[in-house]
C-alpha cells in the first residue's frame, strides 16, 4: 500500500485519494487495485461525501509504463477491470490533475465528475500513437464530457491538449494556478460535501444514468479492438 495513501477527513467528509508513484505515477493492475480497495471503503464510509482524486510528484499519471518490466497479472484486462471498480463509486469525485494524465492516466481522470487543473497540465490519449485501441472506458468518458466530434478527434490524433484549450473544450472545470489547486479542488468539495449525502447520492446517480453499464460495456468492446490490434502485429 505504499504507492496509495487514503484518508479521510470526518469532520468535512472529504476523502483523499492518493497515487504516490512519483514522478510520473505509471499505472498497473496492482496499483489501481489497492486504489480502488481504498477508494470502496471510503465510498460505504457514511461520514464521506466527496473524494478528491490527487498524486504525487510532477504528472497526474503518465498511463502506463509501456518500457517497464510486466509483472505476471498485468494485464490490460485486470487494469480495465478496476476501470469499472471506480466507475460504479457513489460518491462524488474530484480529479486533481497538476501535470500530464495521459492514456489510461487521462482515463482515470475522466472517472471523476470534475476535473480541476493546474495552468502546466496536459491530457493526451496517446493510445493511437502507440498503435492501440483506447482504453479505459473513455469511449463512454471523454464524448459525455466533451462531446462525440471533440472526442473523436482526441482518440484519433493522440495529441496533447494544454490546459487552456482542456478548459474551452470542457475538459475540466477550471484552471487554477499550481499553488492553490488543491485548495480550489477543496472548496469544490466542501460545497458538495456540505449538502445531505442521500440527496447528493441520489442526484449523482440520475446524472449518471446509464453512464455505468455504458462504460462497462465499453471496457470490454475496447478490451477485445486493443487484443485484436495486438495479435495483428505479430501477423
Amino acid at each position: 500500500m505504499a504507492d496509495i495513501s487514503i484518508s479521510l477527513d470526518r469532520e468535512s467528509g472529504i476523502a483523499t485519494a492518493q497515487l504516490c508513484r512519483p514522478p510520473h505515477n505509471f499505472l498497473d493492475a496492482f496499483l489501481l487495485r489497492d486504489f480502488c480497495d481504498g477508494i470502496e471503503e471510503m465510498d460505504a464510509d457514511p461520514d464521506c461525501r466527496c473524494i478528491l482524486l490527487s498524486s504525487q510528484g510532477r504528472n497526474f499519471s503518465a498511463g502506463r509504463d509501456f518500457g517497464g518490466e510486466r509483472r505476471e497479472g498485468d494485464t490490460s484486462e485486470a487494469v480495465y477491470a478496476q476501470a469499472v471498480r471506480l466507475m460504479a463509486v457513489g460518491v462524488p469525485m474530484i480529479a486533481i490533475v497538476q501535470g500530464a494524465a495521459v492514456g489510461a492516466g487521462m482515463g482515470l481522470a475522466m472517472v471523476a465528475d470534475f476535473r480541476l487543473c493546474s495552468e502546466r497540465a496536459y491530457f493526451s490519449a496517446n493510445f493511437v500513437a502507440h498503435g492501440l485501441h483506447h482504453g479505459f472506458g473513455l469511449t463512454t468518458t471523454l464524448p459525455a464530457a466533451i462531446g462525440r466530434s471533440a472526442a473523436t478527434r482526441m482518440l484519433l490524433t493522440g495529441r496533447k491538449y494544454g490546459a487552456e484549450e482542456a478548459c474551452k473544450i470542457g475538459l475540466v472545470s477550471s484552471v487554477v494556478e499550481e499553488a492553490h489547486l488543491v485548495d480550489r479542488a477543496t472548496e469544490l468539495a466542501q460545497s458538495v460535501a456540505s449538502n445531505p449525502r442521500a440527496a447528493v447520492r441520489s442526484i449523482r446517480q440520475t446524472m449518471r444514468e446509464g453512464l455505468l453499464e455504458a462504460f462497462r460495456s465499453s471496457v470490454e468492446h475496447e478490451g477485445f479492438r486493443q487484443a485484436a490490434l495486438r495479435e495483428g502485429a505479430k501477423t
